[in-house]
This record gives C-alpha cells, sequence and structure tokens, in this order.
C-alpha cells in the first residue's frame, strides 16, 4: 500500500515533468514505468490512475518522443529509458524551443505604440529570480543616495553585494536592519565606515503580528527617483519560501509610491 511519502514524491515527480514539457498524462504514465520498471497498458493503468484507452495515446506520444520503449508482445508492454536519458531529451527539447523563440523574436515586428518604458507606473515582480533581477538593476543604476531595509533573514549576500558595490562607487547608503545580529553581519561584510542603522521594534513598517506568514523582507529608495518594496511568504505547511515586489522609478505615475517609501524609510533613520 503506497505510503504518504511515496505518493507525495509520485505527485512531484508528475508536476515537475508536467512543468518540463509532458502532458499530465505522459508524465503520469511515464512515472508509473519508472515504478514498475516495464509494464503493460493495463499495469500502468492501475499504478497511474490514467485511464487505459488514454495509456495508448501516451505510450505513443512517449515512444515517438523518445521516453518508451515498446515490446510489440501479447499484450504490448512498455519499459522507460532512464530518468537521465529522459532529462537529456527534455533538456535537448528546450534547447531546440529556445532556439526557436530567440530567430522568432528577432524577426518580431515593431508596434508604432509608445507605451512609455518602463519607468511609469507602479509595476510587480514574482518569483524570487525575477525579484533579485529587478531589485539589483535598480540598486546599481544609484548614483547619489540608497534608503534601505533588510528583514535579518533577508540580508542576502547578493543583497549585501549590491550594497558593497555602491559603497565602492562612492554612493551614499544607509542600510536599516532589525536586529543587532543583523547589524553585526552588515558591517563584517561592508566594513565598520558602513551606516549600518539597528531599529529592532521601532521600525514598524516591516514586523508582522506573531503567526503573520507574509511579511516586508527589503524595501529600498534609490536617489529619491525609485523605490522597491520586496515582500516574502513562508508557507506554513512545506516551509517554502515566495518572494515578489512592488517597484517604481522615474516622474510618471508610480512617483507617490517612490514618495511613500523614501519618506518612510527617511523618517526612520532620524
Amino acid at each position: 500500500m503506497p505510503t504518504y511519502q511515496s505518493e507525495t514524491a509520485t505527485e512531484n515527480a508528475v508536476g515537475a515533468l508536467s512543468s518540463l514539457g509532458l502532458t499530465s498524462y505522459e508524465a503520469k504514465c511515464y512515472v508509473a514505468l519508472l515504478r514498475l520498471g516495464r509494464g503493460t497498458a493495463r499495469e500502468v493503468a492501475d499504478v497511474s490512475t490514467v485511464p487505459r484507452s488514454r495509456v495508448y495515446d501516451a505510450m505513443k506520444s512517449l515512444h515517438e518522443q523518445g521516453f518508451v520503449d515498446i515490446e510489440y508482445s501479447n499484450p504490448r508492454t512498455y519499459q522507460p529509458v532512464s530518468l537521465e536519458r529522459a532529462l537529456e531529451l527534455i533538456s535537448s527539447r528546450r534547447e531546440d524551443h529556445e532556439t526557436a523563440l530567440r530567430e522568432a523574436a528577432a524577426h518580431l515586428p515593431a508596434t508604432d505604440v509608445d507605451d512609455g518604458g518602463d519607468d511609469d507606473g507602479v509595476w510587480t515582480v514574482a518569483k524570487h529570480d525575477h525579484v533579485r533581477d529587478r531589485e539589483s538593476r535598480l540598486l546599481d543604476a544609484a548614483t547619489d543616495r540608497v534608503l534601505a531595509y533588510a528583514r535579518a533573514e533577508s540580508l542576502t549576500q547578493p543583497f549585501l553585494g549590491d550594497v558593497a558595490r555602491l559603497l565602492e562607487r562612492g554612493v551614499e547608503v544607509t542600510l536599516l536592519v532589525d536586529s543587532e545580529a543583523a547589524r553585526r553581519r552588515a558591517v563584517d561584510e561592508l566594513g565598520e565606515d558602513a551606516a549600518v542603522v539597528n531599529l529592532e521594534e521601532s521600525l514598524r513598517l516591516v514586523r508582522p503580528d506573531d503567526g503573520d506568514s507574509g511579511h516586508v523582507a527589503r524595501a529600498f529608495s534609490v536617489d529619491y527617483e525609485a523605490a522597491m518594496v520586496v515582500s516574502a511568504e513562508v508557507n506554513g505547511h512545506t516551509g517554502t519560501r515566495r518572494e515578489s515586489a512592488v517597484w517604481s522609478r522615474g516622474n510618471g505615475p508610480g512617483i507617490g509610491f517612490v514618495h511613500l517609501v523614501t519618506g518612510t524609510l527617511d523618517a526612520a533613520t532620524r
């Protein structure tokens, strides 16, 4: 009888393969074959819960893509290629798609619509990698002054690296943190001359109530012209952490957001 752990592993494997390009039925059938080693359509249907009539279609597609070998016995038997080989096939297919996309994008016709660039409005960013990319680009553009806040667990090495580069370029940086341990860590990374301020409980902007899974992780203002607020949410069941952000720059409709973030951080330093 399958255990909760084995069922979770199966679901995770199916989800990963689906996100990599296989259909749900294809992913379920391939994972079922990995568990069986080899099997008939009936056996795959029993293990995967895919209707047997759909197993045949999924196996045909998997065979054509190179994920499954077929023994033309009676009944027909299916055997999966190794997981390593399957990942090679997926990687190769993804590279082909990326090449096709780049070639197509290079020939896309431009429009006459003037959207004002990305300086107007208030924008949202999802997923950690995208948040970090936008955060780093905004900070790298600083020329005069940066006001920043980082919650202790969000005082990451990449963020501190961005701040260190600003200091090397002579940009004035004031970094606000929420604990003495965070202040010491920042000073160790940035040097004794770095302006790192421990605000403890006084910075109410970033202190959630006990038990609140969401909070402001980092916030900063760049040259009084751009600002970003990064929020983090921790899944109470899995412990996984998700980040998203709101940002704006320039003199467009988002200038009010920039002033709000700048004013809040500026007031906290006094």
